[in-house]
């Protein structure tokens, strides 16, 4: 069109709802291949700081994400709830936990369901890792808010940048902390 764009909003739209309708199509093939039974999901809610550990944060993923599997009529088998800031996997104890569980319950865990991929991790290379290694065992990684066919090769676009925001996210954040620092030690504080 005129301004440049290689489609209309008129066929964003239509792009848009055929995608969901795959997505769709898609649970209902993982749900027929388990023999018409739920898939049985994980959930796994995180926090990025101590303030959120402290508010309604967790409560609100969790309610988030159990209305999603109810709605999809997903069976939920375990809840992890992260109050524990870390900027890796390797400083998150529920993680280390979750993983344990997929290990010791293999063949019974076919979800693990975040709120939003930047619950899951703001990390990418780290992210795109503990994908595959839960790919290998089976097991999905996905998200309520950002729901990804990983079958579509578009998705994995989309998901390396949804992962990508919450990395930069992160970089931000780290760079408004250092300001702030430097700030109040030249003010004498």
């Amino acid at each position: 069109n005129k301004n440049g764009n290689i489609y209309t909003n008129e066929e964003i739209h239509i792009i848009r709802n055929v995608l969901n309708k795959l997505a769709e199509i898609e649970l209902r093939h993982i749900k027929k291949e388990k023999g018409g039974s739920e898939m049985n999901t994980i959930i796994y809610a995180r926090v990025s700081t101590d303030e959120q550990a402290k508010g309604f944060s967790l409560d609100y993923q969790i309610e988030v994400m159990n209305k999603f599997c109810d709605m999809k009529g997903f069976n939920i088998i375990k809840t992890f709830k992260e109050d524990e800031s870390a900027k890796d996997f390797g400083g998150r104890p529920e993680w280390t936990n979750l993983r344990a569980y997929i290990d010791a319950n293999r063949s019974e865990v076919d979800l693990v369901l975040v709120q939003k991929w930047d619950r899951y991790s703001r990390d990418i290379y780290t992210a795109l890792g503990m994908l595959e290694e839960f790919r290998l065992k089976g097991v999905q990684v996905n998200s309520v808010e950002q729901w990804l066919d990983m079958e579509i090769p578009e998705s994995k676009m989309m998901l390396s940048l949804y992962l990508s925001q919450g990395e930069v996210e992160r970089h931000k954040i780290s760079a408004r902390v250092k300001d702030g620092n430097y700030k109040a030690l030249s003010s004498g504080y």
